[in-house]
């Protein structure tokens, strides 16, 4: 036999969190199967009063409502560990029509789709989003699964939420998220009865993000850690605490080895890139190096994956245009890393 036809998959709901405004709330998922995918539906009531706006940093969506989101194993090692906007970033990158409707800024989706509601009107406003958490590197690759039914590891969701108040200029009004919850829903396949028959799980999936920086027109680099094999690196840019926009940015290149430059491309291309190879575009200042695209997104290959390990440096080179309004102290990169690691 085969892992594929000694498993089958699982789909259940494991938690409902609730809202905790600028608190972290958690759940030990349960100890049965392989975990594949998590999923987590946000639904609550946004009520305003007064006249507050959305600050340009949360590109006029509620992803923000997460400051962050991590899965962490023995309550140590974290597997993802994401802002909101990262994880929605990363939700953009597969070839589906998952946020077709959210980009697309629909009356459908704003208003009626039980998917997708968002609003900030004075009064009470519905939220609704989903956002998936990838555990293994897609849907068809059993690469990453997590053992889930034994004795040694405790793998833990946590749910960092934001002060709403915190998204928005408040203008003398006030927000907050009230009857709100964060469902968790767990995919899972069962662990094969004859030990022959189990997937490999010698490679762990992680996706994690940080954020440096930027301190003024020009280039920027970031050091990108080393030691693991990278997938994709996002870059989501923020200038003056607004998301970059195409013309704030000149080029983007990618360095190892000191002197080895694969990649040197300016900002519009990327965006024609992703455009094409997404079918959407993704959020504004947001730029992909896929080393795993061949052809269709979420589903390539190992051709061109990084393994960090066997080079002497890494960088990721952003020029920042000599035109592009910086503020002080709230200019960012903020990077997401996804990666495979060998354990």
């Amino acid at each position: 036999m085969s892992f594929e036809t000694a498993t089958r998959q699982n789909i259940r709901k494991v938690a409902q969190l609730g809202f905790l405004s600028g608190q972290r709330v958690s759940k030990d998922l349960p100890r049965t199967g392989l975990l594949a995918n998590l999923f987590i539906r946000v639904e609550g009531t946004l009520t305003v009063t007064g006249s507050p706006t959305l600050k340009a940093n949360q590109y006029g969506r509620p992803f923000g409502l997460i400051d962050r989101l991590s899965v962490k194993t023995n309550n140590s090692t974290s597997i993802v560990d994401v802002t909101g906007h990262g994880l929605a970033l990363r939700n953009m990158m597969d070839d589906n029509a998952f946020f077709d409707v959210v980009a697309a800024n629909m009356v459908e989706a704003e208003t009626s789709n039980p998917t997708y509601q968002f609003g900030f009107a004075t009064g009470a406003n519905p939220v609704a989003f989903t956002l998936k958490v990838p555990i293994v590197v897609n849907d068809r690759d059993p690469i990453g699964l997590i053992l889930l039914q034994n004795g040694e590891t405790l793998v833990t969701v946590n749910v960092d939420w934001a002060n709403p108040s915190n998204l928005f200029t408040l203008n003398g009004g006030t927000v907050s998220f009230d009857n709100a919850y964060a469902h968790v829903t767990m995919e899972y396949f069962d662990v094969p009865v004859a030990k022959g028959d189990y997937p490999n799980l010698a490679v762990v999936h992680t996706l994690l993000e940080d954020a440096v920086s930027i301190d003024g027109v020009g280039t920027t680099e970031y050091q990108v850690p080393r030691g693991n094999i990278y997938q994709r690196l996002f870059h989501r840019i923020l200038l003056n605490d607004a998301p970059a926009a195409a013309t704030d940015i000149d080029r983007l290149r990618l360095k190892y080895n000191q002197s080895l430059n694969p990649y040197a491309i300016d900002s519009k291309d990327v965006l024609a890139m992703q455009r094409y190879r997404y079918k959407r575009d993704l959020l504004k200042g947001a730029y992909v190096w896929d080393f795993a695209y061949q052809g269709q997104a979420g589903f390539g290959g190992h051709r061109d994956l990084v393994n960090s390990a066997g080079i002497t440096d890494f960088i990721s080179a952003i020029d920042i245009a000599t035109g592009a309004t910086l503020g002080t102290n709230n200019n960012k990169i903020f990077t997401l890393k996804e990666q495979l690691m060998p354990i």
